[in-house]
């Protein structure tokens, strides 16, 4: 099982297409990337200033506009709690720039490629 992530970033595809297992996150602006891409996420969160409107969805994670983490970090964070260690994304330098964040609130040691990465 793997966590893909949409952040509200330039999309440049997916290295691989989602399982039915696999846990979708859409952050922000990163829903129009996903519905793009003809996938429908398992949770879309964010404050909605990527989005002029907050899209008519079952699944909506509302945070606030004045925060310490972007919304991608939210859901990078939001993967982690549900036990997620591979993780997925087509942007290109966001992966990084996540994994550095996050190793330093956690204790996983972090393994990433262009728009993937691990955490073991």
């Amino acid at each position: 099982m793997a966590c893909y992530i949409f952040g509200a970033g330039s999309f440049y595809g997916l290295d691989r297409c989602p399982r039915a297992d696999d846990f979708i996150i859409a952050a922000d602006g990163g829903w129009l990337a996903c519905r793009k891409a003809g996938i429908t996420p398992d949770l879309l969160l964010g404050d909605f200033d990527s989005l002029s409107t907050q899209p008519d969805f079952p699944n909506i994670l509302r945070v606030p506009v004045e925060k310490d983490d972007t919304d991608t970090m939210l859901a990078v964070k939001t993967g982690l709690e549900r036990g997620e260690t591979e993780f997925h994304t087509g942007m290109i330098i966001r992966p990084a720039m996540m994994a550095m964040a996050v190793s330093k609130i956690s204790t996983f040691s972090v393994d990433c490629s262009m728009d993937t990465f691990f955490f073991m």
